[in-house]
């Protein structure tokens, strides 16, 4: 959908020589939610950023229990995100998006959607971890 508002946005201000007012805050509203809900499939595949340089010094037995204690970590942050998401979005209701004229607690409604995401993700990794054969 970003790549559609923006080629809508570039063929208005190129051709029309008229750029909708909707189209750049309609963008910012989609990457602000791709790029936070986006994080949650990192930690599911496991492709998040980490420092595994520490790996080539260390048992294995003690690399998976750094692994276990990141994914709790990340669990943590995701409450974070969820019970202070909550927070933000409700202090934005007051705001109305400017091209948009919908609520601003739309856009900051991602921060608790991605830590609902980002606890799901994280569950099944320490789930995964903990099954796994050592």
């Amino acid at each position: 959908m970003q790549v559609i508002v923006i080629c809508i946005v570039v063929f208005g201000r190129l051709v029309l020589n008229k750029t909708p007012g909707w189209g750049e805050p309609g963008a910012l509203m989609f990457m602000v939610w791709f790029s936070l809900m986006s994080a949650s499939l990192g930690v599911l595949e496991n492709r998040h950023l980490q420092i595994t340089f520490t790996d080539l010094f260390l048992p294995p037995a003690l690399i998976r229990i750094f692994d276990i204690f990141s994914l709790f970590i990340i669990l943590i942050f995701s409450l974070f995100m969820i019970v202070y998401g909550f927070k933000m979005a409700e202090l934005a209701t007051l705001n109305i998006m400017a091209g948009l004229g919908i609520k601003g607690s739309w856009l900051f409604a991602s921060i608790p959607a991605a830590g609902v995401a980002l606890f799901l993700a994280a569950v099944e990794r320490v789930i995964k971890e903990l099954w796994k054969k050592k």
